[in-house]
């Protein structure tokens, strides 16, 4: 069994004061809802690996980022102490809830419905998966096909492992050589195989990998930015056993942070203000983009509501699903992402402008062109579908090209 560290200590001790923030309100309906036994103690354990920067990382015997200081302003709110204990991966982390050895989990950690046969997720930030490689990208990674023959460092038992490793099958089944998929315990480990040219690139979370990145003097450089990456949507919170009460306290914990401008002010300050979610949720992972809001029930999209709702309406209507969904004969579609800078306006620059008409000249029969900026990240999305694949490709790229060239990528 690998050593686990326990530290008796609290996270308000560990964290450093803040003093932009207002100390936080008890709440007493929110302590009163708390399970009997945490209630009881005055206090809780979160477990963590320690190395997720800049969510939290450990400096000697200080546990410091975003994480452990929103927990020390939900610790306010709750009216107990939470105490840290850092685990070797996200394996022992899992299991050690699961084991009842710790409380909760802060995380963030991959919500995904695998995981939540077991437990249940608060979910409180916005991932991507991206590559950090080494300066000048000389194995020239910039995407899941591209890491064919490569070595790839991921987090042992993550949820970027099995992405890589499922690449790996697809690159031998086209006749392509395996990916050498090195798995490690934490973050530390992984970028150093990198920097150390043990490995070709590491796959994982863009916020950390921004923050090693950053750390480097120049020596790695993210890739792949931009792209889904194998997960088309990523969103990670706090871990709670199944169907614990603990979740909704601490969902409700989270978005009194949200409201109050806490979260908000935390986030930013560790650079993470393009990862910040509008409202804490629960068990939200894989949901697909695309929402269909029933006003009559709700005020957001829900997709359990939404496939509730479609069952009902199979009883009503009695007709298989296969005639109700099918509603149209869909078409290609292509998604391209180009990242630009703070201050940019790309969309405005005039070649871009001429380009965007050309394509959706190109378009006009048999197909479409949207073109937007990101509502949560610097990025302008350039998504077309035609009957034409390779036609709507070439108007997707020109597009895409023009854009490049205005930011001066």
């Amino acid at each position: 069994m690998k050593y686990i560290k326990q530290m008796s200590f609290a996270l308000a001790a560990l964290a450093a004061p803040i003093s932009a923030q207002a100390e936080q309100e008890f709440n007493e309906e929110l302590n009163a809802r708390l399970p009997e036994e945490i209630r009881e103690a005055g206090k809780m354990i979160a477990v963590t690996n320690g190395s997720f920067p800049p969510y939290e990382f450990v400096e000697g015997r200080k546990h410091t980022g975003a994480t452990p200081e929103l927990a020390q302003e939900i610790a306010q709110i709750l009216g107990v102490e939470i105490t840290h204990a850092t685990v070797a991966g996200l394996p022992a982390l899992l299991s050690g809830i699961g084991a009842d050895r710790y409380q909760f989990s802060m995380g963030p950690v991959g919500d995904f419905p695998k995981r939540r046969d077991a437990n249940d997720f608060v979910d409180w930030v916005q991932e991507y998966v991206v590559f950090a490689v080494q300066a000048g990208n000389p194995q020239e990674i910039v995407d899941l096909d591209s890491t064919c023959g490569k070595r790839i460092a991921v987090m042992s038992g993550g949820s970027a492992e099995r992405v890589i490793k499922a690449q790996s099958e697809k690159c031998q089944s086209a006749d392509k050589p395996a990916i050498e998929v090195q798995s490690y315990a934490d973050q530390p480990s992984s970028i150093l195989s990198v920097r150390s040219d043990r490995a070709d690139a590491f796959f994982s979370s863009q916020a950390p990998l921004t923050y090693f990145v950053q750390q480097s003097d120049g020596a790695l450089e993210l890739s792949g930015v931009g792209q889904s990456n194998g997960f088309p949507s990523l969103v990670q919170g706090a871990v709670v056993p199944k169907d614990s009460p603990l979740g909704s306290v601490l969902q409700d914990a989270f978005q009194i942070l949200m409201e109050n401008g806490t979260y908000e002010e935390i986030m930013t300050k560790w650079g993470l203000e393009h990862n910040m979610i509008d409202a804490a949720g629960f068990n939200l992972g894989e949901e697909q983009s695309g929402h269909i809001v029933m006003t009559d029930h709700a005020t957001t999209g829900d997709g359990l509501m939404a496939g509730m709702q479609f069952l009902a309406e199979m009883v009503r209507s009695g007709k298989p699903a296969s005639e109700l969904l099918y509603q149209f004969d869909p078409v290609p579609q292509l998604l391209k992402n180009v990242r630009f800078s703070s201050g940019q306006t790309p969309l405005e620059d005039a070649q871009v402008q001429a380009a965007i008409a050309q394509a959706e000249a190109d378009l006009a029969e048999g197909g479409r062109l949207l073109i937007r900026k990101s509502g949560t990240e610097p990025l302008v999305r350039v998504m077309a579908e035609h009957e034409d694949a390779a036609l709507m490709e070439g108007a997707v790229d020109s597009v895409v090209d023009a854009v490049n060239a205005a930011v001066g990528s």
